[in-house]
């Protein structure tokens, strides 16, 4: 029902204006989460950073699905565009280290994910993935030390997913 709300919306915003890049990068994250148009997902990301080469979030969204679709080295340009764009926002830090993660780069996946703690040192998800890039890399209590920061910034709130991620870090 959401997706359908959205794509409402988008159409609506391509009806007054046919060159609204945030419209077509709305209608890529639609196809491609909502649709698995593949095809039409990569259209809309490309029409919208040819519309707007300085949004951030375009090439955020792109590189996202250039590196679900396994094509790490076109994300990462990606991801290194928008970060040049945006170089302290959060979403393309997280971008970047989540790229770096699924492409097996443990290193720069860390290295991503510190840099956006360091600016933004109460972002729990950071802890989180960043603990899995230690894992990964065999830094177990490193892996540990992150899963205990996260649980202190969650306080009494958490979720299934996080505390999955703790059990998996912290085994």
């Amino acid at each position: 029902e959401i997706f359908n709300e959205a794509r409402t919306a988008v159409q609506t915003a391509l009806a007054f204006n046919p060159n609204s890049a945030e419209a077509y990068y709305v209608d890529g994250a639609i196809k491609f989460y909502g649709d698995f148009d593949w095809e039409g997902a990569e259209k809309s990301y490309k029409k919208s950073i040819d519309l707007n080469p300085n949004n951030a979030d375009a090439y955020i969204r792109y590189s996202a699905f250039l590196g679900a679709m396994k094509k790490y080295k076109e994300s990462l340009e990606m991801a290194d565009k928008a970060i040049a764009i945006d170089p302290i926002s959060i979403s393309s830090l997280h971008n970047l280290g989540w790229v770096n993660l699924i492409a097996k780069d443990f290193k720069k996946s860390e290295d991503a994910f510190s840099q956006a703690i360091e600016l933004h040192p109460n972002w729990i998800w950071g802890y989180v993935k960043r603990g899995y890039t230690r894992l990964f890399q065999n830094k177990c209590e490193l892996a540990r030390d992150d899963a205990a920061k996260a649980r202190a910034l969650l306080g009494d709130w958490g979720s299934n997913l996080i505390e999955t991620t703790f059990i998996f870090n912290c085994s």
